[in-house]
């Protein structure tokens, strides 16, 4: 792995572990669920920065191929899952809330995540757009970013702040933002924001500060790892770790919340020193078996 893949390898195992502790938390009713609750916009970030330094995207091609990285997955996980939540959990739901899984916008209890497939869907549909601004222009960015925070309040199922978590990452990647480059001044007025909005969050309930405090938490987040992340990781342990998170960590997020916060938990019935263990071991071996499976039928594929 290369420096900056190091840091961006970090952070995504971060994001991962912060989503799983968010959904334990948010279970046993810990207040401190909605400061965890950034990993999925960290995962934004990180997407729309690394695909912000692509030189070249081709339209069609990259659709194709993104969607198909972010589906088969999804797809996967949807066929072993339903049989054995209709047929072992007794959950039926109706035709319309099956194909809006398939769409990546069901609503059926203990799915509730998997909102963000569709969200990052719709992110690579406009990439190809975005790539066309050039250089990264800031206005330009900042019209956009107004734009779909106004205009997805009128399109179900998606949320413009958090397709902005992914438009600020692209905007940063396309900008060549790095550890060198990154204006201090401007990462320490990101901060001073991050702590006025979040402190705001605390004294008025309000969805647009929720939302954009978690944004702006979300990239505070990654700024920080950007500029204190080392530059060299020579623990081995700790790069096999990060090489293993780069590897499964989609697949842990799709596998994980149905053990936690499910219709049948398996929190509800164990002691937390049991349950989350159980529930630990559960996720690592659900992600293993989905990334082969799906791993085998690219091979199979590859080879027709």
């Amino acid at each position: 792995m290369t420096d900056r893949e190091d840091y961006i390898s970090f952070l995504r195992f971060g994001a991962m572990c912060s989503i799983v502790l968010c959904h334990l938390l948010q279970f046993y009713g810990n207040a401190l669920a909605w400061w965890f609750n950034v990993g999925v916009q960290i995962f934004l970030i990180i997407s729309g920065f690394l695909y912000g330094r692509k030189e070249e995207i081709k339209a069609v091609s990259f659709i194709a191929k993104e969607f198909k990285k972010i589906l088969l997955n999804y797809y996967v996980y949807l066929i072993v899952l339903l049989p054995f939540y209709v047929l072992v959990f007794h959950n039926p739901f109706s035709i319309k809330a099956f194909l809006k899984l398939l769409l990546g916008v069901g609503d059926v209890p203990g799915l509730g995540h998997l909102w963000f497939v569709s969200t990052i869907l719709f992110c690579y549909l406009i990439t190809p757009a975005l790539s066309k601004i050039s250089g990264g222009g800031v206005r330009e960015f900042a019209c956009i970013l107004v734009l779909f925070e106004v205009v997805l309040r009128y399109i179900p199922y998606f949320t413009g702040a958090w397709v902005n978590c992914y438009i600020i990452g692209f905007c940063l990647g396309k900008r060549k933002i790095s550890k060198e480059s990154v204006d201090k001044k401007a990462v320490v007025i990101v901060l001073i924001m991050t702590a006025i909005i979040n402190g705001g969050r605390c004294l008025k309930d309000s969805i647009l500060l929720n939302n954009y405090g978690h944004v702006l938490l979300a990239l505070s987040i990654f700024l920080i790892a950007m500029l204190c992340f080392p530059l060299q990781l020579n623990n081995k342990v700790f790069k096999t770790l990060l090489k293993l998170s780069d590897k499964y960590s989609y697949d842990v997020y799709l596998t994980h919340h149905i053990y936690i916060l499910g219709a049948h938990s398996m929190l509800k019935v164990m002691s937390p020193q049991i349950g989350i263990p159980a529930v630990s071991i559960l996720t690592i071996a659900s992600a293993f078996c989905l990334e082969r499976i799906c791993g085998f039928i690219k091979r199979k594929e590859a080879n027709v």
